[in-house]
């Protein structure tokens, strides 16, 4: 009676077991499309049923073998689940690191699917509490997505309110191992050697996250996020398999194989640092703040981008052993210019609010002839202590401090030429004058100056129009009366 009770128990487990995994695996297939997962859930669900029919007729001594692989089997698979829940059971992040690097896990089409929604909001989560991270999004392109991994991440963070500028992509990546070891190149050439990763990625794959990191030179701080109910089941079992795979191939060695990928990479997958600037010596309070600028370009594609520190320093020694503080970062696409040799960002140090320190400005467009020099302006916040970013800084080109008027001045060439008087607004520069020249014929071409104010409601109230004296519009230093610098 007894035996007959272990022979049915075992026949209907085997028949419960694999309808559920064919189930699970259609049911997956559908909704998320063809996977590697469905596929080993499939066999496995195969070899349950076949063993539902197989079962009855072995000799008992082969039950009993069975029974016992069984037994072992299922000792194994559940004391992994319960190893992968506790490692995934803790998360490490201090919310200070310089950079958090969220690891791709599949996309259908353009569509981000639910676990990997999951490590996106997880980052979105990450970013309130350390909002100036560098976001790197690693994730390539497999054979059902229409684009990268990283791309669709990037868009959904984009759409989050993520500052596109912030987020760089790193879309070659076709494992886990290849995330960690190309995001390490792309990392190392954007930032300085002393930095520290967070990396967000499911609960059950924080084993691997941790060995895999550290094989590829890149140890990292972990923050998890989690996934849908329906869903554990297959993940654990996948990422069992996985684990299994990288102690038998040891992808997890501390003598991995970073430098083969290096030397596998063409110089055009790289970016490379052409260009930097530091000054520690005339930037906001001169001896205690320090700029740092860089900019990389890639050999094959022309892009380029530009990475920007701020620092101050301190007179204590924190965690990574510098006496520069990490302040405020920023990241913008390089300097666009129509040749490619000549992408400098030319950084200048100037004082543009009359505070007694001095501000920063690097040009991010080679305008057409060199005639306007267009740039990035940041600002030194004394009560903050660090650099306020001008967003439409680059919408006034050839700035300059006007003395006179204790304002900001813009020169602007076009076909005519005009000039606007400017006010700092927290971030922002508005205009409350300006000055324009145009041709007007009256029997023979004539330039005449006309002369705006501009009130507090953006209504131009013109106060003057007269005919020039000149060719080119001389730099005016006030408008009220008209006044051109000698």
């Amino acid at each position: 009676m007894k035996n007959n009770f272990k022979y049915r128990f075992i026949l209907n487990l085997c028949l419960i077991v694999g309808l559920l995994l064919l189930l699970g695996a259609a049911v997956l297939s559908i909704a998320y499309g063809f996977s590697v997962g469905n596929v080993i859930a499939l066999v496995l669900a195969g070899f349950f049923i076949a063993l539902y029919f197989i079962y009855p007729k072995l000799s008992p001594f082969w039950r009993k073998l069975t029974n016992i692989k069984l037994l072992i089997a299922a000792l194994f698979v559940a004391g992994m689940f319960v190893f992968i829940g506790i490692n995934g059971a803790k998360n490490t992040v201090t919310f200070n690191e310089d950079c958090v690097l969220v690891l791709g896990c599949g996309i259908r089409g353009e569509t981000i699917l639910p676990t990997l929604q999951l490590r996106l909001d997880k980052c979105l989560e990450y970013l309130q509490k350390n909002p100036s991270a560098m976001v790197i999004v690693s994730g390539g392109q497999g054979r059902n997505e229409a684009i990268s991994e990283a791309e669709a991440m990037k868009r959904y963070l984009v759409s989050q309110g993520v500052n596109a500028a912030q987020i760089v992509e790193e879309n070659r990546s076709r494992n886990t191992q290849q995330n960690f070891q190309n995001s390490k190149i792309l990392i190392d050439s954007i930032l300085n050697s002393d930095y520290s990763v967070a990396c967000i990625t499911s609960n059950y794959h924080a084993y691997r996250t941790e060995k895999l990191s550290s094989a590829a030179g890149l140890p990292v701080t972990q923050y998890h996020s989690g996934s849908l109910w329906y869903l554990y089941p297959s993940a654990y079992f996948r990422e069992m398999l996985s684990i299994c795979k990288m102690w038998v191939s040891g992808e997890h060695s501390t003598q991995n194989k970073l430098q083969a990928i290096q030397n596998e990479l063409q110089p055009t997958d790289c970016y490379y640092l052409v260009e930097k600037f530091v000054d520690s010596t005339e930037i906001g309070k001169k001896g205690h703040n320090k700029v740092e600028i860089m900019q990389y370009v890639n050999d094959f594609t022309s892009d380029c981008f530009i990475r920007i520190f701020f620092r101050r320093k301190e007179n204590f020694n924190d965690v990574r052993k510098t006496d520069w503080w990490f302040c405020n970062n920023f990241i913008f696409d390089g300097t666009q210019g129509f040749m490619y040799f000549d992408i400098s960002s030319r950084p200048e140090i100037s004082d543009f609010n009359n505070d007694g320190y001095n501000d920063f400005t690097y040009r991010s467009i080679d305008a057409p002839r060199g005639g306007n020099d267009i740039r990035k302006l940041f600002i030194y916040d004394l009560e903050k202590d660090k650099f306020i970013y001008i967003k439409n800084s680059e919408e006034y080109p050839n700035l300059k401090y006007n003395k006179e008027l204790d304002c900001i001045t813009s020169y602007i060439l076009t076909a005519t030429q005009s000039q606007y008087f400017l006010k700092l607004d927290g971030d922002s520069l508005v205009p409350f004058a300006y000055i324009d020249t145009q041709m007007e014929f009256y029997g023979e071409d004539e330039i005449y100056i006309y002369v705006y104010e501009i009130d507090k409601n953006g209504n131009e109230i013109l106060l003057e129009r007269k005919k020039a004296d000149f060719e080119m519009m001389p730099y005016f230093t006030n408008y009220k009366p008209l006044k051109a610098k000698k």
